[in-house]
């Protein structure tokens, strides 16, 4: 959790980052792959 205020526009994008570095190295959700084969059927 985060709690930046307007003013800290630098601190914003090193949480972002941060954010966003975590989800790419967690890759492709597992649930969209059993989603799309439930769909297939």
């Amino acid at each position: 959790m985060y709690y930046i205020s307007a003013a800290m526009a630098k601190e914003f994008v090193e949480a972002a980052t941060e954010m966003v570095e975590t989800v790419q190295k967690l890759g492709p959700s597992p649930l969209k792959k059993a989603r799309e084969a439930r769909s297939e059927k």
